[in-house]
């Protein structure tokens, strides 16, 4: 939705103007707070919210920096 991707590095990190993802801090990220359904519109994914786990999973890879194979 509203050209947010995943696959690629490029579109991850910047959705027209915002940034989704702020490498090394997720508490500030767009991502990580739609994912825990606290911020910046509704929760994601809209099928259904990830397990605590998943979520966790992503906290910490934007948390370490975000890298991207």
């Amino acid at each position: 939705m509203n050209s947010f991707r995943l696959d690629r590095r490029s579109s991850a990190i910047r959705t027209g103007t915002f940034l989704m993802i702020l490498p090394g801090n997720s508490e500030l990220s767009r991502l990580y707070l739609r994912l825990t359904g606290k911020a910046h519109g509704p929760q994601m994914p809209p099928t259904g919210p990830l397990s605590p786990e998943q979520i966790t999973t992503f906290k910490a890879w934007i948390d370490r920096g975000a890298e991207w194979l």
